[in-house]
């Protein structure tokens, strides 16, 4: 508390509500963990209903529409976007309404409360906004430790090795 703050980003983890509440700082939620998220209870469902895994395409189809709230300005359009859903609700497929219902709705301020001032991230980690943005999914989970990236680091090297190597009478230089 005596730390100049204004908020702390954080994972999803409940926990961390009561303490940041306590010490009065707005709680951003981590975007990308969000996302991650909603991709695991969408898994889940899938899974516990014996759905084909063709339904979590079609089930991730509905997820674009609820993170429009990531690409406007202010809080007031992100009002209107949750409005806009929540009137449709019906049109969602059950699991995209658990979604909407348990995990945005509830808390959409604190998915966007980076809109109102730029020195709060929208991340709990920088780095976890390059990856969103540059990686391609299948690759992102091994950069999150130095094992990960140093061991995607060395078979890449090995690859451009094999690719580029100078070959003398059958036999590597």
């Amino acid at each position: 508390s005596n730390q100049e703050r204004i908020a702390i980003t954080t994972d999803l983890k409940p926990e961390y509500m009561s303490p940041i509440n306590a010490l009065g700082f707005k709680h951003q939620f981590c975007k990308f963990h969000f996302k991650q998220n909603n991709n695991k209870i969408i898994r889940k469902y899938v899974k516990e209903n014996n759905l084909p895994d063709e339904k979590i395409k079609e089930y991730k189809k509905f997820l674009p529409e609820l993170y429009e709230i990531y690409e406007v300005e202010t809080q007031k359009e992100v009002e209107k976007i949750v409005k806009k859903i929540k009137k449709k609700i019906n049109e969602f497929p059950e699991v995209i309404q658990y979604i909407i219902n348990e995990k945005l709705a509830p808390y959409y301020k604190n998915l966007t409360y980076f809109l109102e001032n730029t020195k709060i991230e929208s991340t709990s980690n920088i780095i976890e906004r390059i990856f969103e943005d540059l990686a391609p999914k299948h690759v992102k989970k091994y950069y999150k430790t130095l094992k990960g990236f140093l061991s995607r680091f060395n078979l890449k090297l090995k690859r451009w090795d094999e690719r580029n190597a100078i070959y003398w009478k059958d036999e590597k230089i």
